[in-house]
This record gives C-alpha cells, sequence and structure tokens, in this order.
C-alpha cells in the first residue's frame, strides 16, 4: 500500500528479534526484509532507489541467503530498471532471473514469463511482449493470484495502447482498475487511471 515508514518500522522490530534466531532463520529473516524494503521503494516509485537497494542487497546476501530470496530481489531491480527506461540493464537482469529460477519453485515459472514481457516492452518489441504478457495474464488467472492478474493487465493494456487495440487495451485497464482499488493498490489504480485516460483520448482521436 506503500506505507513506507511502517515498513521500515516493521522491519526493524524483526531484525532486533533476528539475533535470536539460527544462522538459516536470519538469512531467510534478511533476504526477506531487503526484498520487501526495495519492493517499499518501488511502491513509492522511487525507481531509482528500489534499484540500487536491491542490486545493492543482491550482491551483499547472493552466497548466504535461500534462492528465492535472490529472485525476489532479482525482480525488483529488473522491474525498476524497466521503469527507469534501461532496456540493457533490464535484459541482462533477465537472463540473470532465468538462471535464479531454474532451481527455484514452479511458481518463479509464470514470474519468468511476466518479467519477459515486461522486458520486451521496454525494448519496444510489441508483439513479443503482448505473447508473453497474454501467456502470464493466463497463467495468473488460472491460479487466481489477483495481484499479478492486476500487474500483468496494467502492461497488458500498456501494449495494446501502442499497438492501437483500444478495444482490448480498455477491457484490460477497467479489470486492472478494480482490482487495484479491491487490493488498496493505490500507485497502480493511480497509473491504471493514467493509462485509461490515454486510451479514451485514443478513442475519441480515431472518432474524429
Amino acid at each position: 500500500q506503500g506505507d513506507l515508514a511502517d515498513t521500515r518500522a516493521l522491519l526493524a522490530e524483526v531484525q532486533t528479534h533476528a539475533v535470536e534466531l539460527t544462522p538459516a532463520a536470519v538469512a531467510q529473516v534478511t533476504g526477506s526484509s531487503a526484498g520487501i524494503l526495495a519492493l517499499g521503494y518501488l511502491a513509492q516509485d522511487q525507481t531509482t532507489l528500489a534499484a540500487s537497494h536491491a542490486a545493492t542487497e543482491n550482491a551483499r546476501l547472493n552466497s548466504s541467503s535461500p534462492t528465492p530470496f535472490i529472485v525476489s530481489l532479482n525482480m525488483v531491480e529488473l522491474w525498476a530498471r524497466c521503469l527507469e527506461d534501461e532496456p540493457k540493464a533490464a535484459r541482462a537482469l533477465l537472463d540473470q532471473l532465468q538462471f535464479h529460477i531454474a532451481t527455484a519453485s514452479t511458481r518463479h515459472q509464470n514470474f519468468a514469463v511476466l518479467f519477459q514481457g515486461i522486458v520486451q516492452f521496454t525494448e519496444g518489441d510489441l508483439p513479443a511482449a503482448h505473447s508473453s504478457l497474454s501467456s502470464a495474464y493466463s497463467l495468473f488467472a488460472s491460479e487466481q493470484d489477483q495481484l499479478y492478474v492486476a500487474l500483468t493487465g496494467y502492461y497488458l493494456g500498456a501494449v495494446l495502447l501502442a499497438l492501437s487495440d483500444l478495444s482490448a487495451a480498455r477491457q484490460y485497464l477497467a479489470r486492472t482498475s478494480q482490482l487495484a482499488t479491491q487490493l488498496q493498490l493505490t500507485i497502480l489504480a493511480e497509473h491504471t487511471d493514467v493509462l485509461r485516460a490515454r486510451v479514451a483520448l485514443e478513442s475519441m482521436r480515431f472518432a474524429e
């Protein structure tokens, strides 16, 4: 929900109690905390800070934390690099993500398809991005993972707008807006409203 101050306070409290745990548990807490804080920066639209924090923590934790936490940090940095319009860095991170996913849970395969689509969109390869994101949307929908249905729907809407398929873009963005409101994803809802306004403007332009 973007409440970064409360997130920081809660993570500080968790770290205080983590000293009482086993080394393996401490590694899990540290890795999880790093990913949550990086995501918190991203939720506040602090994309540069999110990318640098994820990269720093990934390098620090790479040899000590379980693979799922490395995957989470990799995904946050990749997403932030895309938002910062850094396609080369994002492509390199996608290669790393796909490598790490080989040793992670099956569920991460869905994320690989999603982030492949986001990278392709950032690179300007709209047909490939549409194919990847459509596959990811179906995968998350089949699992009833509403958070990632919403996120994938946002990017699908952006791709479809760029492809001038305004009717399909409108449908995906309407669903994303509904889910973002239900899940109280304020930042996603705001970005979706901007895209919906752009679709409406394009529709008016074509109608003239």
